[in-house]
């Protein structure tokens, strides 16, 4: 899917909800909008829709999905624009002996010619000068503690630039050998700062490092489309079926509970976006379904790899701290499968807190939460620390609560829709439900 067909789907598109049948407390899934079964096929349907970094066609694709969504479930929606500098990858990799290993540009990214950069494999033994490195392509093995490229490996690649080097390919290791993608943090995420192109490969591809090692000659290809003060878009759904009479007898406003995600990331990002997506789409359709007294403004974020930079913007627009009842962020790894590895170099899967590592929130919200989530005992929420998103609304003042999380293949290619599971998705949306009654209840 290329940009204009992806800036088309913004003007409408059209989706398949599958429905599957199962038991949940609102006595059916046909009935129930946080079923297992019904936030799953979101997860698919959201996978399906191809890779989600910030402001590129699958994200376009993502903002026109979720405002069609928030339609369908009678929500007044919006597309609120979020501007970035763009660059969308056509072709990333490095090509030895005519077999192809897909890369990842470090952002912002350097491309190469469209025939990209031939040149001898060269890896630096300890203590050699990076001046052996002109006429070469750099290869340097990386570990990576988070999934940021250490400020020491970039500083060590500029000055194989200026040593005259023609490339740099770092074979990264995170949690997993498979190809990890980084953020693009500060001015990195908008302009370009190396002069030769710098990729990431996955470390499981050995045969790149053997080949260094060996001198030799590889192709290194990154082409794309850059486009200056683009727009990606957040996408908001409000809630216009409001009984405010209540209130008004009281002389007071309505009150709003917020609820966010972020919609960007790293290729598929089924297990680190898809639970979120799912959970605040089957809370969207609950609230939408209802003629309640609370007023809900629901936001899917995109920039979430540019520096939150949606989630920067969404907090220029909401109402003030005073008229927000409450605010729940569903953050990265939401119900997803955790995993392990084996002695054999494999991995096993195991869940925990229904496949939620982080639940963080506001003192004032603790008790309601802790007696809201007694079905997930082991899910129990602190106010010690936050993180992520979550952490924002924290800091400007919002009664918020939220998840935050992770797991082994988060931010890699491997990451599908088959990290998350409907049977950890269920529970966590009708706690979720429970816990947003309450909270109406308090106004």
């Amino acid at each position: 899917m290329n940009r204009r067909t992806a800036c088309k789907l913004l003007a409408g598109t059209s989706g398949t909800l599958l429905m599957a049948p199962g038991r949940s407390i609102f006595g059916s899934a046909m009935r129930n909008p946080v079923a297992g079964s019904r936030l799953y096929n979101h997860v698919l349907e959201y996978t399906r829709l191809g890779e989600h970094r910030t402001g590129t066609a699958g994200d376009l694709a993502t903002s026109a999905w979720v405002r069609e969504k928030f339609e369908a479930f009678g929500l007044e929606a919006n597309l609120v624009p979020v501007k970035l500098n763009l660059f969308e990858v056509d072709s990333a990799f490095i090509e030895i002996d005519h077999v192809r290993f897909r890369a990842d540009p470090e952002w912002f990214p350097t491309s190469t010619p469209s025939n990209g950069v031939t040149a001898p494999l060269r890896m630096l033994s300890e203590g050699e000068d990076v001046s052996v490195l002109r006429g070469h392509i750099w290869v340097t093995e990386v570990q990576m503690e988070r999934p940021v490229i250490p400020k020491e490996v970039k500083e060590r690649a500029l000055d194989a630039a200026r040593a005259g080097a023609l490339g740099v390919v770092m074979v990264t290791r995170f949690r997993t050998d498979e190809l990890t993608g980084r953020g693009a943090h500060g001015e990195a995420g908008h302009n370009k700062w190396i002069p030769i192109p710098l990729v990431a490969v996955a470390a499981k591809h050995k045969a790149i490092v053997s080949a260094a090692k060996r001198g030799v000659k590889a192709r290194l290809v990154v082409t794309g489309t850059e486009q200056p003060n683009a727009n990606a878009y957040n996408v908001t759904g409000t809630n216009t079926r409001v009984n405010t009479k209540a209130h008004t007898e009281k002389g007071n406003d309505a009150k709003y509970i917020i609820v966010t995600t972020p919609q960007s990331g790293m290729f598929r990002c089924g297990g680190e976006r898809g639970g979120g997506i799912a959970l605040l789409l089957g809370l969207a359709e609950w609230a939408g379904r209802r003629n309640g007294k609370t007023r809900y403004l629901f936001s899917t974020n995109t920039g979430h790899e540019q520096s939150g930079s949606g989630a920067h913007k969404l907090l220029e627009a909401v109402p003030h701290p005073d008229q927000v009842a409450a605010w729940l962020h569903l953050g990265s790894g939401m119900s997803s499968w955790h995993w392990r590895p084996r002695k054999d170099g494999t991995f096993e899967r195991y869940t925990e807190k229904s496949g939620v590592r982080n639940f963080g929130a506001s003192p004032s919200l603790l008790p309601l939460l802790s007696e809201s989530f007694k079905p997930i005992p082991d899910l129990e929420p602190q106010s010690q620390r936050y993180a992520g998103e979550l952490r924002h609304y924290i800091d400007a003042g919002y009664a918020s609560f939220g998840f935050w999380g992770y797991n082994q293949f988060g931010h890699t290619l491997a990451d599908g829709p088959e990290q998350v599971s409907p049977s950890l998705l269920e529970p966590v949306g009708e706690c979720l439900v429970r816990a947003l009654e309450v909270i109406e209840r308090t106004i």
